[in-house]
């Protein structure tokens, strides 16, 4: 694996290791109730989470299987990026995209783990088997901010789980 892919991947995996140990703390009764106005429980962010993670592995894996021409990234894919970055860590409120806006009501927080633990070591042995010269290609869609690279696609998720950590704890209060 690529050293900046590595180093993105480790401080993905610090961030959920330490979201979810802190998260063991509370009963699951208190993590799986809905918010004012029947919005998302703690646990239904988190599975939002895995869901998001699990769709862009399968497209990634998709995109890099079938295509044979990849876009190069750029100063247009340099300025979604940061401006996708900049409306994450906004207070503005998003509406999920369809494919990731139902999330289960999974019971257990010890269930989520496992489940999350395992799209970690996909999303691992993704970054592990793309070939070098995709890395700085547009391999990666965002809903909204479009193309970028895996680079790019890894500091996406890591905002958003940074987004959602703070809408976790502000549920918990």
């Amino acid at each position: 694996m690529d050293s900046k892919l590595h180093e993105l991947f480790e401080r993905l995996e610090k961030q959920r290791i330490n979201l979810l140990l802190q998260l063991e703390t509370y009963p699951n009764e208190k993590l799986n109730l809905p918010t004012a106005n029947n919005k998302w429980s703690v646990n239904q962010i988190i599975e939002h989470l895995i869901l998001a993670e699990e769709i862009s592995i399968k497209s990634i894996q998709a995109k890099v299987l079938t295509a044979k021409h990849f876009e190069p990234t750029g100063l247009p894919t340099a300025v979604r990026k940061l401006l996708l970055r900049i409306f994450l860590r906004s207070p503005l409120k998003f509406t999920a995209p369809a494919l990731v806006s139902n999330p289960l009501n999974t019971t257990e927080i010890a269930d989520l783990k496992t489940k999350w633990d395992t799209v970690r070591i996909q999303l691992k042995e993704l970054l592990e088997w793309l070939p070098e010269h995709v890395l700085t290609k547009c391999i990666y869609k965002h809903p909204v901010a479009g193309k970028m690279s895996i680079y790019g696609g890894l500091d996406f998720m890591y905002e958003h789980v940074r987004r959602h950590r703070l809408q976790i704890f502000k549920v918990l209060k």
